[in-house]
Order: C-alpha cells, then sequence, then structure tokens
C-alpha cells in the first residue's frame, strides 16, 4: 500500500512538472505584447486561447493584436487588453458594428432587428444629428426640428476645439466625447451627435472620453503620452463622476475625480477609475495594466 501511495505521488508531481513547464507566459516589450511558449519560441499568425476564457490573436510578427484586424476575408475588433469582442455590438467613429460568437464581424445580414450592410455597418434612420449651423435643442418628444434633448457622443469636424453650448453643457473635445443636451439650448459647433444608447462601445486606442463598465473596464491604466516631436506637448488625463458641463468650471471638485498632466519625459503616469466614472484623455491614449 505504501509503495502505491509513493507511486501515485510520483505521478502528481511528475504532471504537475510537465503543466509548469508547458505553460507559456505574456511578454511585454516597446509597449507591445507577445505570448512565449515554454520552448522560447512566440506565438505567430494564430490564436491564443486564455484561461480567462478570451481569444486573443498574434499577427505576422507575434505582437498582440488590437481594435480593428483582418484574418483571411474577415474582420474582428480586440478590446484594448487584447480580448476578442464577441456576441456584442461596438460603436466605432460614430457606426455601429455586431461581432459574432466567434468574434467575427456580421455583414449582409439583420441582427437584432437592424439590417447590416456589406461594409458590416449597422443601417438605422435617425440616430445621427450632424449640425453645420446654429441649432436648437427641442423636446425629445417635439417635431419641431433640432436636435432632441438627451446625452450623445460628440464627434467634432477637425477644425473644432472646444465646444460651448449656450446655456448648457461644455466639454472639450479630441475625437469624440460625452456631452448632455438641454431643452431650450443652442448649439453651433460643427459635428456629429450620436444618442449613447445607441453608442454600445468606444476606442479607447485613440484620445476621446470613455465609460468605465461600458467602454472600458474598472481597474489601473498607464497613461501613453504624444510622440516626442521637439516640441512642448502636454496631455491631460481627467476622471469624471459625470457628464462634464459648463457647473464644473465653477466647482471642479463636485465632479472632478483627478486630473493629471502628462508629459513624455515625465515618466509613466497612471490612473485609477470606477465603474460609472468617465476617463477623459486629451492628446494622449492608456493601457489597462494586468494582473
Amino acid at each position: 500500500m505504501k509503495i502505491l501511495k509513493i507511486l501515485a505521488l510520483s505521478v502528481a508531481i511528475s504532471l504537475n512538472i510537465a503543466l509548469i513547464s508547458f505553460a507559456g507566459q505574456w511578454v511585454e516589450g516597446d509597449g507591445t505584447w507577445k505570448y512565449e511558449n515554454d520552448d522560447g519560441s512566440y506565438i505567430v499568425n494564430d490564436w491564443y486561447q486564455g484561461n480567462d476564457g478570451n481569444s486573443y490573436f498574434l499577427g505576422s510578427d507575434g505582437v498582440l493584436l488590437v481594435g480593428w484586424f483582418q484574418v483571411g476575408n474577415d474582420w474582428y475588433y480586440a478590446k484594448e487588453n487584447g480580448a476578442l469582442i464577441k456576441n456584442s455590438w461596438i460603436t466605432y467613429n460614430g457606426d455601429s458594428y455586431y461581432l459574432q460568437a466567434d468574434g467575427k464581424m456580421s455583414v449582409d445580414t439583420v441582427v437584432d432587428g437592424y439590417k447590416v450592410g456589406s461594409d458590416g455597418k449597422k443601417v438605422i434612420e435617425s440616430i445621427k444629428y450632424e449640425v453645420n449651423k446654429q441649432t436648437s435643442v427641442v423636446s425629445p418628444n417635439s417635431r419641431s426640428g433640432g436636435i432632441p434633448a438627451g446625452e450623445y457622443v460628440f464627434y467634432a469636424s477637425p477644425d473644432v476645439a472646444h465646444v460651448k453650448i449656450i446655456n448648457g453643457s461644455e466639454c472639450i473635445v479630441d475625437k469624440y466625447n460625452f456631452i448632455e443636451l438641454h431643452e431650450g439650448d443652442l448649439t453651433e459647433v460643427n459635428g456629429l451627435y450620436v444618442p449613447v444608447e445607441n453608442v454600445s462601445e468606444l476606442d479607447i486606442n485613440s484620445p476621446g472620453m470613455f465609460r468605465v463598465g461600458i467602454d472600458i473596464a474598472e481597474g489601473t491604466y498607464d497613461i501613453v503620452p504624444p510622440e516626442d516631436t521637439g516640441r512642448v506637448n502636454i496631455a491631460i488625463c481627467t476622471v469624471f463622476n459625470s457628464i462634464p458641463s459648463s457647473k464644473d468650471m465653477e466647482k471642479p471638485e463636485n465632479n472632478i475625480v483627478s486630473q493629471k498632466y502628462v508629459y513624455k519625459k515625465k515618466g509613466t503616469i497612471s490612473v485609477e477609475v470606477k465603474n460609472g466614472q468617465y476617463l477623459q484623455l486629451l492628446n494622449c491614449t492608456a493601457n489597462l495594466r494586468r494582473p
């Protein structure tokens, strides 16, 4: 009986050693991630199925891909941590796309009652309001024209740097931003307003504003400063409790949780965000720290 116990223990130890020896690891370098196998080789042009249940794709150079990428004839979208988005709508540059159970972008079909075109975009009527002149904000049920009151993601025209809604919200725009319009407001900035209910997930690989718990996960993020062009290049990272408005200028402590200025030569700056907050990145991006 003692011999059998010793043999069983030896087998168990051997199995554990085998599992450890074949376990690869994530390796970071120059701001990118690769997956190193136990023999020192790297996964290249292939999928990696993580123990967390997520799927990841490593490109031809072994680098973990994020954002949009193509494999064969199919398009996929991965979060900022490389995890493939599945069974979900995402919003990119004001348009909505559906990623199937295997992560492939849907094309030429109908999803949740919405038509999806050959380019993968959801076809919806009257969900975008393009403004190129002075426009009034009206009641959500009004038929008199204008923009219905509510919460929007605002996509600014290239020449817009600062948005101010008369008698209402105010925000600084870098690609896109959340903004709340109230009945009686007047807007005269060029851009595109998309209702938040039609925006499912935004892309943190670009500057902008993001909903914690929806667009990005709560946790600690390392802020990536702008490229060094030889000039003074300052980036700003701000955490809000709610959509920023002109009232924040009077009492910023009521809504601003933290605000940090990011310099290229200042070293790594991190910020912690919680579900329900808003993270605004001006002239910078962010990477979620891995556990």
